[in-house]
């Protein structure tokens, strides 16, 4: 959609919405935002009235009927996802879904079929991957700078702090640290390899209300080539992650998030790499390329990210603290995976 401009409308007042991906759209030339939502219109309004957004909505429902809508950014609970995409397709509209793009299998399916029946592009909000860090990392990988890449370890650990009723802490709402943050470190290991796992083997620690609070998975890639993945909201260790091969190591540090004042860097084993400035914006990077990927006269064509999950979920079943589970031959979503990125700290509507 090359020299016009990208109107977004967003469901829902998520603080990931408000303090990241809003300031973002706005910041990034080409892009406009449009219409927020709420449930409560009187929060849809502060909203609107702090940002500077023209038309604020009682129901998710009057985004989808705003005909000055192009896209728009679902950063609901994740339980929400798969019905409000769907929606969102049939009323034509492209969408940004965060992370992960739903809880099960089936409900990602059905929001990839809506979209390819609608003919628009879908796209899962892992910003994270717009860093040019990583380009580094997988430029490191394709001129064989630590050999082929043998073993991979990624983590995502935040310490979560917040009050029981945080919808990260309801397994109806899809809570819980493998959705939450465990997704970026899965997500990395599989766009890294560039491959999908053909084993996987995993150990939930179960909370009181019966999420997950910490998870370690142990995963099986084609020739021979490992990976393993922790996540946590007990542990506190940031998000991060090293690809191993006979000739040395990758290593990043920040991988998902970007602390202030604090400039991401890749190092290996004959090298590093800062990267300034420390005020890059991966979302306005993930923005702009979302603008440019829309064609302003061609027929809408479809991109999905990368998404799927084990057909069994073992945080259903709570009878015990710890569970223990296999998974053989992940079902694959389409035949073409075009992956995108983020991080996101509050997902309430």
């Amino acid at each position: 959609m090359a020299g016009q401009v990208v109107r977004w409308g967003v469901l829902g007042c998520a603080g990931i919405a408000i303090r990241r991906l809003i300031p973002a759209m706005k910041a990034t030339p080409g892009n406009d935002v449009v219409a927020i939502a709420s449930r409560d219109l009187s929060r849809a309004q502060a909203a609107a009235t702090q940002l500077d957004i023209p038309r604020a909505y009682g129901s998710y429902a009057e985004v989808l009927l705003d005909d000055q809508v192009d896209v728009v950014y679902i950063p609901l609970p994740n339980s929400l996802h798969a019905e409000w995409t769907v929606k969102a397709a049939e009323a034509g509209k492209h969408v940004l879904c965060e992370k992960p793009l739903a809880p099960t299998v089936a409900e990602c399916q059905q929001m990839v079929e809506a979209c390819r029946r609608a003919g628009v592009r879908f796209m899962e909000a892992f910003m994270y991957r717009f860093h040019p860090q990583h380009a580094r990392v997988r430029a490191l990988i394709a001129e064989g700078a630590i050999g082929r890449p043998v073993l991979m370890r990624s983590s995502f650990c935040v310490r979560m702090r917040r009050p029981p009723e945080d919808i990260r802490f309801s397994p109806d709402l899809g809570g819980g640290a493998l959705l939450d943050v465990g997704v970026y470190a899965i997500d990395a290991v599989r766009w890294l390899l560039g491959a999908d796992p053909v084993a996987v083997t995993g150990q939930l620690s179960l909370g009181a209300s019966g999420i997950d609070m910490s998870a370690a998975i142990a995963l099986a890639f084609p020739d021979d080539v490992l990976a393993t993945v922790a996540c946590s909201f007990v542990a506190n260790g940031g998000g991060s992650y090293e690809v191993l091969g006979p000739d040395g190591k990758i290593t990043v540090q920040q991988a998902f998030a970007q602390p202030p004042g604090i400039a991401p860097r890749v190092r290996w084993t004959n090298g590093e790499e800062l990267f300034e400035p420390v005020t890059l914006d991966q979302r306005r990077r993930a923005v702009r390329a979302r603008h440019q990927s829309l064609p302003a006269h061609a027929p809408r064509v479809l991109i999905v990210a990368r998404q799927q999950r084990a057909t069994t979920d073992p945080r259903r079943q709570r009878h015990r603290q710890h569970r223990h589970y296999r998974v053989t031959a992940p079902p694959r979503l389409s035949p073409k995976h075009i992956a995108t990125g983020l991080a996101s700290p509050k997902t309430s509507a």
